[in-house]
């Protein structure tokens, strides 16, 4: 008896919990033209993510936005992360690209930390509002910086995203994972429509900027 009523204990938390993060959540339509258009800086923290910078930033040039900038951090790198940089900044320049590319050089030890790599990525954005991303994730399309302004308004001024992982056929650890990831983002979601913060979060580091993930 006690270790069904125990049973029933925790099932109920359970369910409790889960009712609690679902009934904040609603189907969203695709987003169309976006109401919100400001001027967006795309920030990029990197260190040692030379391979995967070489998939990311022409997806980013690639996307379909009015006007936008990348400010692309180097965290104290030992592989060529920085070199590419240039590189592709210097390609796009002469390709005739008007998307201007920041890239802010870190190699100070008491600089080091992805907190101290975005707060200087962030400070030195031209625009008021920020898009956070990592470098090993990619968007999903070319309106994927469209459909994460879409939403904003002058009174919403935060908007979460979600990162998933690709599929592995075969792969039972790559259901996991992708299990996981879903249900993480359910609990931030539904976290941030109560107000309350798990994954993300806003530090006010400047008065002007608005950041968003």
């Amino acid at each position: 008896m006690i270790l069904f009523a125990i049973f029933c204990l925790v099932s109920f938390i359970q369910i409790f919990y889960y009712l609690l993060i679902f009934k904040n959540l609603k189907k969203c339509n695709s987003p169309g033209d976006p109401a919100y258009s400001s001027p967006v800086s795309v920030v990029v923290c990197a260190k040692n993510e030379e391979n995967n910078l070489k998939v990311l930033l022409p997806a980013l040039i690639a996307q379909k936005y009015t006007h936008f900038e990348l400010v692309l951090v180097n965290d104290h790198s030992q592989d060529d992360s920085l070199k590419f940089m240039l590189g592709f900044q210097s390609a796009q320049e002469k390709n005739g690209n008007q998307i201007k590319i920041k890239i802010i050089d870190l190699q100070e030890p008491e600089s080091s930390g992805k907190k101290n790599a975005l707060t200087k990525g962030i400070l030195n954005a031209s625009n008021e509002n920020i898009l956070l991303t990592d470098a090993d994730c990619v968007p999903a399309s070319d309106g994927w910086l469209k459909g994460m302004t879409a939403k904003l308004t002058e009174e919403k001024t935060i908007s979460l995203g979600y990162g998933g992982y690709n599929k592995i056929s075969g792969s039972f650890l790559n259901k996991l994972i992708r299990y996981e990831t879903m249900l993480t983002a359910l609990q931030y979601f539904s976290y941030a429509k109560m107000g309350k913060t798990l994954h993300g979060c806003r530090e006010e580091i400047s008065p002007i900027k608005k950041v968003f993930f």
